[in-house]
């Protein structure tokens, strides 16, 4: 199920990366860039021969889970400054290509799969009435941003267990680092009754209810360390942006964040009878976008820069049309 936010979202992060880029943040010459990149490297998945490497914009992920551990204290948001934990996890729709459609390679997901994991540590930076601002801490711990690749269908993604997003071969991992454009907000509401937390048929999770909302994170990450084999082209950062909505309905909430804990561990949520007023954890259904930044030309950079801006404007735009 794709989310009613991803257009939105998609050109929001277009946006965003063009002003890093301009700003400077990712480095002098970074900017979203279209990359060439092989969806399986040097593998055969297929049987027919290696998919050829392909020009793309970005990755896109299919509906999957986020967490925000020791959000949530006596019912309520912690205050504004306080420091919480945030685990992500996804297995890829498909490749965004030039034109910004997303086209799903060969063999994804039943030959081979790509998944994404991202930690990273988070910082209330307002509470307004139902919502709460955040935004990545000054002091990062456990943080990353880890692409996967994986032929072995037994270990394939399952959101409800928690499974297979961290494994395989890792193909690029990057570091979330505090920058102005890093922001993240969520809006909640507590309609009579509660609706289900997983109403993505059957209820998995006993009658337990959540409260409803949708939100949005943004954030970059620099110091890439890619497999060359994969990324043809080197990049110097990804932009991350995934919306944030509840309950959950294209997916099921996951039970475990398998290994993306410190050292590995796992993370298990602990939401208490009510998701988003038990807590402390509080866990919101994500559909996110990856958009690689690479070393451009610098004849190019403004080009693409005023048209990325105008793919952000046009996502308002939309976005106004459709409230």
């Amino acid at each position: 199920m794709t989310s009613r936010y991803r257009p939105f979202a998609k050109a929001m992060l277009m946006g965003f990366a063009a002003w890093a880029a301009a700003a400077g943040f990712l480095g002098a010459t970074a900017r979203a860039d279209f990359i060439t990149f092989d969806p399986d490297g040097p593998n055969n998945p297929n049987g027919t021969g290696s998919l050829p490497a392909q020009t793309i914009s970005g990755f896109d992920f299919s509906v999957g889970n986020f967490l925000a551990t020791n959000l949530l204290s006596g019912g309520t948001v912690r205050p504004i400054g306080s420091t919480f934990q945030v685990y992500y996890q996804a297995a890829l729709a498909g490749l965004i290509n030039t034109a910004g459609t997303t086209v799903s390679p060969t063999g994804l997901n039943s030959t081979f799969e790509i998944t994404g994991v991202a930690s990273f540590t988070a910082m209330v930076t307002g509470i307004s009435g139902s919502q709460v601002q955040f935004a990545l801490a000054p002091t990062q711990t456990n943080n990353f941003v880890r692409l996967f690749y994986d032929q072995n269908t037994a270990t394939f993604a399952n959101n409800l267990s928690g499974t297979g997003f961290n494994d395989g071969t890792q193909i690029s991992t990057a570091t979330p680092f505090p920058a102005p454009t890093s922001t993240g907000n969520f809006t909640s509401s507590t309609p009579t009754p509660l609706p289900l937390f997983d109403t993505f048929a059957p209820d998995q999770y006993g009658g337990k209810v959540s409260v409803s909302g949708n939100g949005s994170d943004v954030f970059a990450a620099n110091n890439p360390v890619t497999n060359a084999q994969f990324f043809i082209t080197p990049i110097t950062g990804l932009a991350f942006n995934t919306s944030l909505v509840l309950p959950f309905g294209g997916t099921n909430p996951s039970m475990v964040f398998t290994g993306l804990g410190a050292g590995g561990t796992n993370v298990t949520p602990t939401l208490g009878a009510t998701n988003g007023v038990s807590g402390p954890d509080f866990q919101f259904q994500a559909d996110a976008n990856i958009f690689p930044i690479a070393v451009p030309e610098p004849a190019s950079m403004t080009l693409l820069g005023m048209g990325l801006a105008g793919a952000f404007g046009y996502g308002w735009r939309k976005r106004l049309r459709s409230a």
